[in-house]
């Protein structure tokens, strides 16, 4: 006679260990799912951080290199001194050096010259966008407003270009050597805050914008950076970091940098 065996269930010990390994196999799930979200965020604000740098250059750099430009200069009129270089009409390039920790102000100016282009439309427009008049000044200036990069225009009004800035910092190239020398229109030295007679011999501008990621978060640690200063090189000696500063937050910084040649007063520049 065959005996039938009785089904019996789990044992506490089975049921025990089947708990152990699911929560095992759900927390190693869990982890790396919050590992890749945080690398995917951290990827995504460092690349809205590239580009609004990228951008922010762009800009002031399409800017500068257009410094005391003229379209009288350019087209019909080639033997007209260029009026952006005469006294009391316009300063190709100017600006403030923010004292302290305090942003730079950048103050570009070009002429807009006559419209006489044969069969055409000359149209000159400042960093805005705006439609600049024939025979006027054309000026941008671009300086922070709390964490946001601005441009004013001449005719524009003001536009905001990108957010999330912490600094603007530039300085200028002066060239202090006579024409004919083997040092002309080339820089000799670099200063924050050039004096009246020094600001005629600037032909470069290299400017630093400071930006953050737009989010709080992204890394386990606040950074330690570069910022402007020692970017530029303009450490002061009070500095004691060299340039470095050390985030308050958990979000990306990086300090962008570029120079750009004033093409008007340097013979042919890139």
């Amino acid at each position: 006679m065959r005996h039938r065996k009785n089904q019996s269930g789990l044992t506490l010990v089975e049921i025990m260990v089947s708990m152990t390994m699911g929560l095992i196999v759900l927390l190693a799930v869990g982890s790396v799912y919050l590992g890749s979200r945080q690398t995917y965020r951290t990827q995504e604000d460092n690349a809205r951080l590239q580009e609004a740098g990228r951008y922010a250059l762009e800009i002031i750099g399409r800017t500068v290199r257009q410094a005391g430009a003229s379209a009288e200069m350019n087209f019909n009129n080639v033997s007209m001194p260029l009026k952006c270089e005469v006294t009391g009409v316009c300063t190709p390039i100017a600006g403030t050096n923010g004292a302290g920790s305090a942003s730079d102000t950048l103050v570009v100016q070009s002429y807009a010259g006559r419209e006489e282009l044969s069969g055409g439309v000359w149209v000159s427009r400042d960093c805005t966008g705006g439609a600049v008049a024939a025979n006027a000044v054309m000026s941008s200036t671009f300086e922070l407003n709390t964490t946001n990069l601005r441009c004013t225009g001449g005719v524009g009004g003001v536009q905001p270009l990108i957010g999330d800035v912490e600094d603007l910092q530039v300085v200028y190239g002066v060239d202090v050597d006579p024409q004919g020398t083997p040092g002309y229109q080339s820089v000799d030295r670099y200063v924050a805050a050039p004096t009246a007679a020094e600001w005629p011999q600037v032909i470069t501008a290299r400017v630093c914008v400071q930006i953050r990621s737009p989010n709080n978060g992204v890394v386990n640690e606040p950074q330690r950076f570069l910022n402007c200063a020692g970017a530029l090189g303009v450490v002061a000696a009070t500095q004691a970091a060299g340039g470095l500063t050390d985030a308050a937050d958990r979000r990306l910084h990086r300090s962008f940098v570029a120079t750009y040649n004033l093409r008007n007063r340097v013979t042919a520049a890139p």
